[in-house]
């Protein structure tokens, strides 16, 4: 008789966590991600592809883009058939300018995330969540390392809306925001808290920098 092969256990993980990575988005689906650097923005771009997203608008405030992130922004492109489109984000200083940010990312398909990433402008920030509260398919409306944005948090939570906050503890804060999306997937579950306090000593967070 022939022997029973079993599946590895820790395959079985790896299999586990590539079918969560490859349902977390949806093609025809559009994303929206704001911040300072673009850089940084970039980073989160290349992890919503490489989890089923290729339709984003990149709004930051730096617009001159690296010979290295052209090249990044070339290689989604070309290998993953990325569909990336690079703006300002002045255009949300006011909110008719929130509104036509919207619109564009509507017309690239069902807008269900948004994402802001160390904006430091409240106002804006403002702008961007009164604009968005029109979307019935927002599914993320997502604030990374922003405590200027924890007023406009605060009032998606009492009303009811989409709304993840995602703050360095006070004791250890960090630039980078690599180690944030190597939990991301944790952090946008359904059952995951409103507010998050994150440390870089955070198991989760140590384990997958191992």
């Amino acid at each position: 008789m022939g022997e029973t092969r079993r599946t590895p256990k820790n395959k079985k993980v790896l299999n586990k966590i590539n079918a969560i990575n490859k349902s977390l988005f949806d093609l025809k689906n559009s994303h929206i991600i704001i911040g300072s650097k673009f850089e940084d923005c970039l980073c989160l771009a290349e992890w919503l592809v490489t989890h089923n997203a290729n339709k984003i608008i990149i709004a930051s405030k730096s617009q001159k883009l690296s010979v290295l992130s052209e090249r990044r922004m070339f290689l989604l492109h070309r290998y993953h058939n990325a569909h990336i489109i690079q703006t300002s984000a002045e255009k949300i200083h006011t909110l008719p300018g929130a509104r036509s940010l919207i619109r564009n990312a509507s017309n690239l398909g069902t807008v269900t995330t948004i994402f802001s990433i160390a904006l430091n402008d409240a106002p804006s920030l403002h702008n961007l969540d009164v604009a968005s509260r029109s979307l019935d398919s927002l599914s993320h409306f997502v604030s990374l390392m922003d405590k200027s944005g924890e007023d406009v948090s605060k009032e998606r939570f009492k009303a009811g809306l989409p709304i993840l906050d995602i703050q360095w503890t006070d004791s250890q804060k960090s630039e980078n925001i690599q180690p944030i999306l190597k939990v991301m997937n944790r952090l946008l579950s359904s059952n995951s808290a409103s507010f998050i306090n994150i440390s870089l000593e955070d198991k989760l967070i140590k384990y997958t920098n191992e």
